[in-house]
């Protein structure tokens, strides 16, 4: 007991399962223009993953990369074209962790450019940017929904052959119940703005929701 209270002693608190979860950094891009601060988003190439939604520059964390922040700049820098001598950080926003097991630890940065002309798009990853007043969320309470989170014990291909990825019934004393997809009662919240031409919805929409808090 008294090595256990040694052991634990020098530990400071921590996420527990920390290496499970799919880590990115992300930049919360501002850019200063018509008198106000806009928000910097993107849209994805239809050619990559989550094709055609609206998101802020990021990307999984690289090996190389000394810590999120750093993860956040280069996919921006990479993504948007922008130099890294460009880009301010202001500072973290927070971490923000997903049903999908995703990790998203989010920074804030100034672009110091004059106009979207000056970044250098990587149109293999990026449609096209655009810009939004930060004072249009300020202004603007989003649409909330909650939606319900499947477990699911088995996946079936698209030839409809099931491969078990929890054997729950192998097991005495577990509930045949979890042999089928489950859920909780708590429903994950999602967040919802639309814009002109667009809709801002999910991650990135909770990511500026909570921009908006920290201002408040």
């Amino acid at each position: 007991m008294v090595l256990l209270k040694q052991k634990l002693s020098k530990e400071s608190s921590f996420l527990l399962g920390y290496e499970d979860f799919f880590k990115t950094g992300v930049c919360v891009l501002l850019l200063w223009q018509e008198g106000e601060y806009h928000f910097v988003f993107q849209k994805r190439s239809v050619h990559i993953s989550q094709g055609g939604e609206i998101c802020f520059p990021g990307g999984k964390q690289d090996p190389t990369d000394m810590d999120f922040l750093e993860t956040a700049l280069r996919e921006t820098e990479e993504e948007m074209g922008i130099p890294r001598s460009k880009l301010d950080v202001v500072g973290p926003l927070g971490t923000l962790i997903t049903p999908a097991g995703v990790m998203v630890e989010a920074f804030i940065a100034i672009a110091n450019v004059d106009s979207l002309e000056e970044m250098k798009l990587n149109l293999q990853e990026v449609e096209k940017a655009f810009t939004v007043p930060v004072s249009y969320f300020k202004e603007k309470e989003p649409l909330r929904y909650g939606i319900n989170i499947e477990m699911q014990p088995f996946e079936i291909d698209a030839k409809g052959a099931q491969t078990i990825l929890f054997p729950a019934g192998d097991f005495p004393g577990i509930p045949t119940s979890y042999t089928q997809p489950w859920t909780r009662s708590h429903k994950y919240p999602i967040y919802v703005y639309p814009l002109k031409q667009e809709t801002l919805w999910g991650l990135t929409a909770h990511l500026v929701y909570e921009f908006i808090k920290r201002l408040s």
